[in-house]
């Protein structure tokens, strides 16, 4: 198990237990049987300091609470820290912020509506300009252009 979690951090990185994409890795449910007794053993304090370290080397963000889907603001948080680090909105490795930023796009390309809230944030913010789809995929092979 430990070098197929090796396998989902090359492709996700960080991840929070047991939320995996199961579209990225086939395997995802043998991780999730396997990390319980890891976890389990954190949650009540008894993870040896050696095992914390080698999970969290491995991308596994152990945390004492239960992992909720993130919000849609907390999503565009995390999209704006992402941008001031690496300088592009749209993350090269498959996982939740790429999805959620795809579906951004998507939303917005297509006309489709967000709260006035969600709108408010992205106008604040002036990325609305950034949020089309041929200035998110300039750089990105995954899509076609036609």
């Amino acid at each position: 198990m430990y070098k197929e979690l090796q396998r989902i951090n090359a492709k996700l990185g960080q991840f929070a237990y047991p939320v995996v994409s199961k579209n990225v890795y086939e395997k995802t449910e043998n991780i999730g049987k396997w990390l319980n007794q890891p976890v389990e053993l954190y949650r009540n304090d008894k993870l040896e300091n050696e095992k914390k370290t080698e999970l969290r080397s491995l991308g596994v963000k152990l945390t004492k609470g239960y992992p909720v889907l993130a919000t849609w603001e907390e999503r565009f948080e995390e999209m704006l820290e992402y941008y001031h680090k690496n300088k592009t909105f749209l993350p090269k490795r498959e996982g939740p912020l790429r999805d959620w930023m795809i579906d951004l796009v998507s939303i917005l390309q297509k006309g489709d509506t967000l709260t006035k809230k969600k709108m408010a944030k992205i106008k604040e913010t002036k990325i609305e300009k950034y949020l089309k789809p041929e200035v998110i995929y300039a750089d990105d092979n995954a899509f076609s252009r036609e």
